[in-house]
Protein backbone atom coordinates (compact mmCIF):
# COMPACT_ATOMS: atom_id res chain seq x y z
CA UNK A 1 0.00 0.00 0.00
CA UNK A 2 1.18 3.86 -0.82
CA UNK A 3 2.11 6.26 1.76
CA UNK A 4 -1.23 7.72 2.95
CA UNK A 5 -0.02 11.31 2.32
CA UNK A 6 -0.09 10.65 -1.43
CA UNK A 7 -3.75 9.36 -0.81
CA UNK A 8 -4.45 12.90 0.83
CA UNK A 9 -3.06 15.09 -2.06
CA UNK A 10 -4.66 13.04 -4.60
CA UNK A 11 -8.02 13.53 -2.94
CA UNK A 12 -7.31 17.75 -3.73
CA UNK A 13 -9.11 19.06 -6.77
CA UNK A 14 -6.40 20.94 -7.07
CA UNK A 15 -3.57 19.05 -6.02
CA UNK A 16 -0.06 19.09 -6.49
CA UNK A 17 0.94 16.93 -9.76
CA UNK A 18 2.79 14.55 -9.16
CA UNK A 19 1.57 13.51 -5.65
CA UNK A 20 3.66 10.35 -5.50
CA UNK A 21 7.02 12.23 -6.48
CA UNK A 22 6.80 13.72 -2.66
CA UNK A 23 6.76 10.33 -0.97
CA UNK A 24 9.56 7.95 -0.13
CA UNK A 25 9.03 5.31 -3.40
CA UNK A 26 9.89 2.47 -1.43
CA UNK A 27 8.01 3.15 1.59
CA UNK A 28 5.45 0.35 2.65
CA UNK A 29 2.62 0.44 5.01
CA UNK A 30 4.24 -1.51 8.04
CA UNK A 31 1.52 -1.46 10.89
CA UNK A 32 -1.81 -0.60 12.18
CA UNK A 33 -1.14 2.83 13.73
CA UNK A 34 -2.02 5.97 12.05
CA UNK A 35 1.75 7.42 11.92
CA UNK A 36 2.68 4.15 10.32
CA UNK A 37 0.96 5.03 6.97
CA UNK A 38 3.12 7.59 5.93
CA UNK A 39 5.98 7.85 4.80
CA UNK A 40 9.43 9.47 6.41
CA UNK A 41 9.13 12.79 4.06
CA UNK A 42 5.27 13.25 5.14
CA UNK A 43 5.92 12.61 8.67
CA UNK A 44 9.10 14.99 8.81
CA UNK A 45 7.30 17.46 6.27
CA UNK A 46 3.77 17.10 6.85
CA UNK A 47 1.17 16.96 4.42
CA UNK A 48 -0.26 19.89 2.27
CA UNK A 49 -4.33 19.82 1.84
CA UNK A 50 -6.41 22.32 0.76
CA UNK A 51 -7.91 24.77 3.46
CA UNK A 52 -11.83 23.59 2.01
CA UNK A 53 -11.34 20.27 3.10
CA UNK A 54 -10.56 20.41 6.81
CA UNK A 55 -12.70 21.65 8.98
CA UNK A 56 -12.48 22.23 13.11
CA UNK A 57 -14.91 19.80 15.08
CA UNK A 58 -16.95 22.09 17.30
CA UNK A 59 -16.93 20.77 21.04
CA UNK A 60 -20.71 20.00 21.79
CA UNK A 61 -22.23 18.17 17.91
CA UNK A 62 -25.58 18.86 16.93
CA UNK A 63 -27.96 16.22 18.59
CA UNK A 64 -28.82 14.91 15.26
CA UNK A 65 -25.10 13.68 14.98
CA UNK A 66 -24.22 10.63 17.19
CA UNK A 67 -20.98 8.64 17.70
CA UNK A 68 -21.69 5.98 14.73
CA UNK A 69 -21.84 9.16 12.34
CA UNK A 70 -18.10 10.18 13.49
CA UNK A 71 -16.99 6.84 13.95
CA UNK A 72 -13.85 6.25 11.59
CA UNK A 73 -12.96 2.74 12.15
CA UNK A 74 -12.10 0.41 8.94
CA UNK A 75 -9.66 -0.66 6.79
CA UNK A 76 -8.56 2.69 4.88
CA UNK A 77 -8.36 6.46 4.93
CA UNK A 78 -11.43 7.23 4.51
CA UNK A 79 -15.02 6.66 6.27
CA UNK A 80 -17.28 4.89 3.56
CA UNK A 81 -20.02 7.08 4.47
CA UNK A 82 -19.77 10.95 3.90
CA UNK A 83 -23.21 10.91 3.85
CA UNK A 84 -23.83 10.32 7.47
CA UNK A 85 -22.32 14.22 8.04
CA UNK A 86 -24.51 15.75 5.36
CA UNK A 87 -21.65 15.09 2.74
CA UNK A 88 -23.05 14.82 -0.83
CA UNK A 89 -19.66 13.04 -2.17
CA UNK A 90 -17.26 10.93 -0.92
CA UNK A 91 -15.77 9.85 2.61
CA UNK A 92 -14.29 12.07 5.65
CA UNK A 93 -11.32 11.30 8.08
CA UNK A 94 -11.32 12.40 11.80
CA UNK A 95 -8.10 13.87 13.17
CA UNK A 96 -7.22 14.67 16.83
CA UNK A 97 -9.98 12.49 17.99
CA UNK A 98 -9.05 9.73 20.06
CA UNK A 99 -7.83 9.78 23.58
CA UNK A 100 -4.69 10.96 24.26
CA UNK A 101 -4.69 13.44 21.18
CA UNK A 102 -4.08 16.92 21.48
CA UNK A 103 -6.85 19.60 20.08
CA UNK A 104 -7.42 20.75 17.51
CA UNK A 105 -9.82 17.57 16.88
CA UNK A 106 -10.34 17.84 13.07
CA UNK A 107 -12.37 16.49 10.12
CA UNK A 108 -11.00 16.20 6.70
CA UNK A 109 -13.29 15.77 3.50
CA UNK A 110 -12.30 13.39 0.90
CA UNK A 111 -13.28 15.80 -2.02
CA UNK A 112 -14.48 19.36 -2.06
CA UNK A 113 -17.88 19.68 -0.05
CA UNK A 114 -20.60 20.60 -3.02
CA UNK A 115 -22.08 23.15 -0.91
CA UNK A 116 -20.66 25.13 1.94
CA UNK A 117 -24.33 24.33 3.41
CA UNK A 118 -23.28 20.66 4.02
CA UNK A 119 -21.31 21.19 6.93
CA UNK A 120 -22.95 24.33 8.36
CA UNK A 121 -22.61 22.57 12.09
CA UNK A 122 -18.63 22.74 11.61
CA UNK A 123 -16.55 25.73 12.49
CA UNK A 124 -14.34 27.09 9.98
CA UNK A 125 -10.57 26.86 10.81
CA UNK A 126 -8.48 30.26 11.94
CA UNK A 127 -6.49 31.98 9.82
CA UNK A 128 -3.56 31.27 11.84
CA UNK A 129 -3.63 27.42 11.10
CA UNK A 130 -3.91 28.08 7.53
CA UNK A 131 -0.96 28.86 4.88
CA UNK A 132 -0.84 30.37 1.59
CA UNK A 133 -3.14 32.98 2.24
CA UNK A 134 -5.88 30.43 3.91
CA UNK A 135 -5.73 28.31 0.93
CA UNK A 136 -4.42 25.12 2.58
CA UNK A 137 -3.42 23.60 5.41
CA UNK A 138 -0.44 21.89 6.73
CA UNK A 139 -1.14 18.24 8.60
CA UNK A 140 0.91 16.90 10.91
Amino acid sequence: AKCWGTLLRESDDDSCVPCASLCDPHFRVNGHHFYEKFCSHCRANGIVVSAGRVFALPSTLPPSLDGAALSCKGHGLWSSDGAALGLARGGFRLINHTQGCKSPRLLLTQQHPAAPAELRWLQPLPREWTEDNGRSVRLW
